[in-house]
């Protein structure tokens, strides 16, 4: 939904209640559900899952501080995809500008913008997966075994 158009529907909808047309309210309130519905019914039929990309772990965005917010992939096909990472971006700092195999579920946009929703990362080395991609220290070193 357009966020404009949404904007000015909620105006709408406040005008409504506002001069006592509290029915013509409600209606207008469910139609709009409905059409929220509808669209992200249709965002979750764009979404694949369970899907495997490799490629270089890369920040994308900085806030004031700048400290990384968001981090992108970018691939050996030079596509750069976009990362929504549920735990936060503090378990990917690690990983950044190092080789990477990340699962997830990517979703698409109707402008054709990727995202991945990840589900698991592992450090690639030397084009393999290493067991030990997930031990590593505060300042991003691989903690191996005592041997």
């Amino acid at each position: 939904m357009n966020p404009l158009n949404e904007k000015s529907v909620l105006e709408t909808i406040e005008y409504l209640e506002l001069f006592g047309e509290h029915r013509m309210a409600r209606k207008l309130m469910r139609e709009f559900k409905d059409q929220i519905r509808e669209s992200l019914n249709k965002e979750n039929k764009m979404l694949k899952k369970n899907q495997v990309f490799e490629g270089t772990l890369v920040a994308a965005g900085w806030d004031r501080l700048d400290h990384v917010n968001q981090s992108s992939l970018y691939t050996q096909e030079d596509e750069d995809i976009l990362l929504e990472h549920g735990s936060g971006i503090k378990k990917f700092t690690p990983f950044l500008n190092q080789k990477v195999r990340i699962c997830g579920d990517i979703s698409t946009n109707g402008s054709e913008e990727r995202r991945i929703i990840v589900k698991k990362i592992s450090r690639l080395l030397h084009g393999f997966t290493s067991p030990r991609a997930k031990r590593v220290d505060e300042f991003g070193n691989l903690i191996l075994p005592a041997a």
